[in-house]
């Protein structure tokens, strides 16, 4: 939760001398919030709109783009990511390919 805070510190703090940092780390907090917010429509959705379908490619796009990022420069990364990483991996699947209704088979 340290870099969550870190990037919501960032998105809050917007300095126009650091606009494409504030862009990049700024995107993590959004994006995190909109992942907490589509998870719970995956069990409910039958099909997603397109927009949808972008949005989350977006999204997790922009999350592995931080490995290279993280090799770049000094930092390290930890288990946390590749969890991170995971999550919207699989969100990302369950969003594009969600064709079946979950409730037919349901006793």
């Amino acid at each position: 939760f340290e870099c969550f805070r870190a990037c919501c510190d960032a998105l809050v703090n917007f300095k126009s001398d650091e606009l494409i940092g504030w862009l990049y780390y700024g995107g993590f907090a959004v994006s995190n919030v909109l992942f907490v917010t589509l998870v719970p429509f995956v069990f409910f959705q039958k099909q997603f709109p397109k927009t949808i379908k972008i949005l989350i490619s977006v999204m997790t796009l922009h999350v592995i783009s931080w490995f290279p990022m993280g090799l770049e420069t000094d930092r390290t990364i930890q288990i946390g990511y590749y969890l991170w990483l995971l999550a919207y991996l699989l969100l990302t699947y369950a969003i594009l390919f969600s064709r079946v209704n979950r409730h037919e088979n349901a006793v």
